[in-house]
């Protein structure tokens, strides 16, 4: 099923989170989730968004990336789709993130976006981006970047690539 949110279209989302979902979510993370994001979640929840957004890894050097694994709040039918609850679990332990950060998509390997959630990062996105290997000529260090000021800037800021 493809849906869609502004100029996104997401597909195979595992459908609208319910109420509960959504308060045991807050909980986890001790933070309201913004409006905004909540709309994307009734459209995207668990989905595949196939868009890039252009990340500053240095001061004079951006690079493409796309996060297209959305994080859901249940499993899908054909699972594969991370759980917010398992995620943010696994990014504590393993990353020490904090409490209000909610990770809510990746690259398809190490690379993860959150929402910032804390009083002092005020709904902004940040990733954390793997670097890659010498030979592939991008970015090779592990790097924490802003990549928008909001949840509706980022959305904004996606875009096809004609290539795909």
């Amino acid at each position: 099923m493809t849906t869609t949110y502004k100029h996104l279209e997401i597909e195979d989302y595992v459908g609208e989170p319910t109420d509960s979902e959504l308060k045991a979510l807050e909980e986890k993370l001790e933070a309201k989730l913004p409006d905004v994001f909540v709309d994307f979640l009734k459209v995207a929840n668990g989905g595949y968004l196939e868009y890039f957004v252009d990340i500053a890894i240095k001061q004079d050097k951006t690079e493409a990336l796309c996060f297209c694994e959305l994080y859901g709040t249940r499993d899908s039918i054909k699972g594969g789709a991370p759980i917010f609850s398992e995620e943010i679990d696994s990014e504590r332990k393993y990353k020490n993130i904090p409490a209000a950060y909610l990770p809510f998509a990746r690259d398809g390997g190490s690379s993860i976006l959150y929402l910032d959630l804390a009083a002092s990062g005020a709904g902004r996105v940040i990733a954390f981006i793997e670097g890659l290997p010498n030979w592939t000529g991008l970015n090779q260090s592990h790097i924490i970047v802003e990549v928008a000021k909001s949840f509706e800037e980022f959305a904004n800021k996606l875009y096809l690539d004609p290539e795909v």
